[in-house]
């Protein structure tokens, strides 16, 4: 298991190891979204896709907020268009999934396109 931390922008690997680890067992890479894969986060990339499309998205937000920040992300969920290829990715991170694909002989049903 491999995790991300991030400090200032830069992606830095810590291997985990475990005393038990089944070598049969497919090996999965998690990667953590905000912060780590991306440079930013997804509450804010939806807060300016939504508040872009409808200036009124500041008070339903506020609004929203309200009841707790699960409804506020429910509502910029529906309410906001956030293009994958707009996001700011890291690129040691995404450096790091490709070698890790590379050394495995392959991906998995989530590869890039």
């Amino acid at each position: 298991m491999c995790r991300f931390g991030s400090r200032d922008g830069v992606a830095a690997g810590m291997v985990l190891k475990s005393q038990n680890v089944d070598k049969s067992a497919p090996q999965v890479l998690v990667v953590d979204l905000d912060g780590t894969l991306l440079r930013s986060d997804m509450l804010l990339e939806s807060f300016w896709s939504a508040f872009g499309r409808d200036w009124r998205t500041l008070f339903r937000s506020a609004a929203a907020l309200r009841n707790g920040r699960a409804a506020l992300k429910r509502y910029l969920a529906t309410n906001s268009v956030v293009e994958p290829e707009t996001l700011p990715y890291a690129q040691s991170v995404l450096d790091y999934i490709d070698a890790w694909r590379n050394q495995r002989g392959g991906g998995n049903a989530c590869n890039r396109q």
